[in-house]
């Protein structure tokens, strides 16, 4: 967010001899989706945060299905505001040497790398939603007593592991009696 809000400034107040745009301030759209992008995730993860720890309940609002497509249309507009800040500046190695241009690499790779870990928990809280059935459970409703895998058939089964079988370990107490 600071680094879109950085960019935003400097095009929109270009200093006087920068060659940039010839010296003209303009608005750069791409900017202004990843700034809202990330305005938006930066509004939505204290809330969660909020709900999480303080365990409020709200009918709607804190339903696991309302976080999943809250957090869809963010995962949404982030990847479309990294896609669009990428099409615009695919390659900025020509200008490694102006502060501008690394702000924008910083920019696009930040951008990426938030993109990535907001599509990771998504989709562990979908698996997780889909395994348990928490569809309509609340966010802060411990997922615990639900299993993740299942337990019935084949597979892991609930309970203490089964006892190992070693003749050499296997003897009666007595055998070491001295």
């Amino acid at each position: 967010m600071a680094l879109s809000a950085a960019r935003l400034s400097y095009t929109e107040h270009i200093p006087r001899g920068d060659p940039l745009n010839g010296g003209h301030d303009f608005s750069d759209p791409s900017v202004i989706a990843l700034l809202f992008s990330s305005l938006l995730a930066l509004i939505f993860a204290p809330f969660m945060i909020y709900t999480l720890y303080t365990q409020w309940i709200h009918p709607f609002l804190t339903l696991v299905y309302v976080e999943v497509i809250a957090s869809g249309i963010i995962w949404l507009f982030w990847l479309g505001s990294t896609a669009a800040a990428t099409n615009v500046w695919p390659d900025l190695s020509f200008c490694d040497e102006f502060r501008a241009c690394t702000n924008l690499q910083a920019m696009i790779a930040f951008g990426w790398l938030g993109w990535i870990t907001l599509t990771i928990l998504l989709l562990f809280t979908v698996v997780t939603a889909n395994r348990t059935n928490a569809w309509n459970d609340h966010v802060h409703e411990s997922w615990s007593d639900k299993p993740l895998f299942p337990t019935t058939g084949k597979g892991f089964a609930p309970g203490p592991p089964p006892a190992m079988h070693n003749p050499r370990f296997d003897r009666p107490s007595a055998a070491y009696a001295v």
